[in-house]
Formats: structure tokens, sequence, C-alpha cells
């Protein structure tokens, strides 16, 4: 579960602290147990594929993340599957998604 800072002032009143825990802890069983082994999966993937094509996997280039999915749809997976595997890493670390980029093709 994220931690939440300490209160104070301009940070977190310490009233909220238990209410701003609870809403942590359900945004983070959003998806099911299923789901979120399926992302871990996608992101050891990701991360294997960058370590042999010596990229940074975080924040991923739009280069590396074109590469990335070419490889992956000459491996014949669904169109779907391909769709899942990236995003949601840069998007649980508060980055822009490499997805969005021009650079990777729809």
């Amino acid at each position: 579960m994220p931690k939440l800072p300490a209160g104070g002032p301009g940070i977190v009143p310490l009233a909220l602290t238990d209410a701003l825990t609870s809403a942590a802890g359900y945004a983070a069983e959003e998806k099911s147990a299923a789901t979120r082994r399926a992302y871990r999966s996608d992101w050891r993937g990701f991360q294997s594929w960058c370590q042999r094509a010596k990229a940074d996997p975080l924040p991923a280039s739009p280069p590396a993340v074109a590469a990335y999915l070419a490889h992956l749809a000459d491996t014949d997976l669904k169109a779907s599957t391909i769709g899942r595997k990236l995003a949601y890493a840069h998007k649980l670390k508060g980055l822009d998604s490499p997805t969005s980029s021009e650079a990777v093709p729809p």
C-alpha cells in the first residue's frame, strides 16, 4: 500500500490520514488479483526485453516502445494483449504513457 506523508503544515492534516490511507487501499485493489499478476508479468517481460536491447524501461522511449510492440506482434500475440503490455507501469509511476507518442503505431 502506498505510504502517505505525515501530517503537518501544507502536507496532509492528521484528520485526513486514515481516510487517505483507506482511499489508497481501494485504489490499489481496483484491479483483480489476476489482472495485477498479468501486469507484473507484462512488466517483467518488458524489462527483460529492454535489458537485451540495452534500452531504459522507465521512462521508456517511444522508439523502444515501438520496437518492443513490433517484437510482440512478431510473436503472433493478439492486438488486445499487446495493447495491455506497457502503459500501466508508466501510469503507476505517474509518467506519461510512451504508447501515446506519434512514434508508436496504434
